[in-house]
């Protein structure tokens, strides 16, 4: 696709919405769009005769609705698609399931969903659209395990009492997550603390979603709480706030500090949660940087191992967007690259 337009089908059942976005979209010389559908059953035939490169699907929609569509998509022509969702609590289960089916990320629709806030999210959409067009879509679902140096990594890592593995993810995140956790021991001792770029209206059922269908308790990070053995904690709890690790009375609490960083769809902040953990844990902490677009990580992961601690990427093959690991990586302060599996498996050693 190298020197061409980016080919975007737009789905909505709003003929505004369909307009607004077409309007947003054709304004910027990298993309086209190259028709737009107002149902599930409409999309999935456009996709298979006008093969577009990103498709932004819509939840709510008569004949077949979002969900239906994404998981007919995945299974008969699979397309990065990005969902435009209303952020809230009634839409939050149904998105986590778009994403779940193949979905790669997800847009703020005003509520009431006739309105677009251009304002907050013109520049948001178009930078995803561009990231998802380079994505890698066809990235494995099971993934072999690999022999990468894994055995002398782990025998490096520390022997501390006082250990824990942070996890920093966007675009792509949430499934390999849950492809990690689900190959988690049930009785680890370490606890996890994971910042996944994501509306704050969703981290409760992120959570909540994780914890039903897994050995391991997962919750959200709540202010001033104590991160106890066996735990794996979902930030972004407050809205617009990033979750640090702090140390009070010998032990390590969560606090939150409101988010600065410009665009909400980069909270909660991975440097934030990183920084804050290799100044609280040091040299028992492991740090690892998952799929997602920019650089947010990077500054993290360098305070990371200048305290002692030890940094894992997601290798480029295995990773939907290899933005963020490649920016971890160019920072030097990456000591291995490894897939979801071999991630998961590295935790069990390091959390045993």
């Amino acid at each position: 696709m190298k020197g061409s337009k980016i080919k975007v089908l737009i789905v909505d059942d709003s003929y505004f919405m369909r307009k607004i976005l077409t309007d947003i979209l054709s304004k910027d010389p990298r993309i086209e769009v190259m028709g737009t559908a107002e149902d599930g059953i409409e999309a999935i035939a456009k996709i298979e005769a006008l093969n577009p490169d990103v498709v932004t699907m819509d939840i709510n929609m008569p004949k077949l609705d979002g969900k239906q569509a994404i998981k007919k998509i995945m299974a008969r022509h699979p397309v990065p698609v990005i969902v435009i969702s209303a952020y809230t609590s009634k839409d939050a289960p149904l998105t986590l399931d778009c994403l779940e089916l193949g979905a790669i990320d997800v847009v703020e629709k005003a509520s009431g969903e006739i309105s677009f806030d251009l304002d907050d999210s013109t520049a948001e959409i178009i930078e995803k659209i561009v990231a998802a067009s380079k994505s890698n879509i066809a990235m494995q679902k099971s993934i072999p395990e690999m022999e990468n140096g894994i055995k002398d990594f782990v025998k490096k890592l520390s022997k501390s009492n006082n250990k824990v593995v942070v996890i920093g993810a966007s675009t792509g995140g949430p499934s390999t997550i849950e492809m990690i956790i689900s190959s988690l021991d049930g009785d680890l001792k370490t606890p996890i603390v994971i910042a996944q770029h994501m509306p704050y209206v969703f981290i409760k059922n992120f959570a909540e979603r994780l914890n039903g269908k897994y050995r391991i308790k997962v919750k959200e990070a709540m202010p001033s709480e104590k991160l106890e053995e066996g735990y794996i904690y979902i930030c972004g709890a407050e809205s617009d706030c990033n979750t640090l690790i702090k140390e009070k009375d010998d032990h390590l609490v969560f606090s939150c500090v409101k988010n600065t960083s410009p665009g909400k769809h980069l909270s909660p902040s991975v440097d934030e949660l990183f920084v804050s953990a290799a100044k609280a844990v040091g040299e028992g902490l492991l740090g690892i940087v998952l799929t997602g677009m920019g650089d947010d990580g990077k500054k993290g992961v360098v305070e990371i191992k200048k305290h002692g601690g030890m940094v894992i990427a997601q290798d480029e093959e295995s990773s939907l967007i290899y933005g963020m690991p490649d920016e971890a990586v160019k920072s030097g302060s990456v000591d291995i690259q490894l897939n979801p599996i071999e991630i998961a498996q590295v935790i069990n050693k390091f959390g045993a």
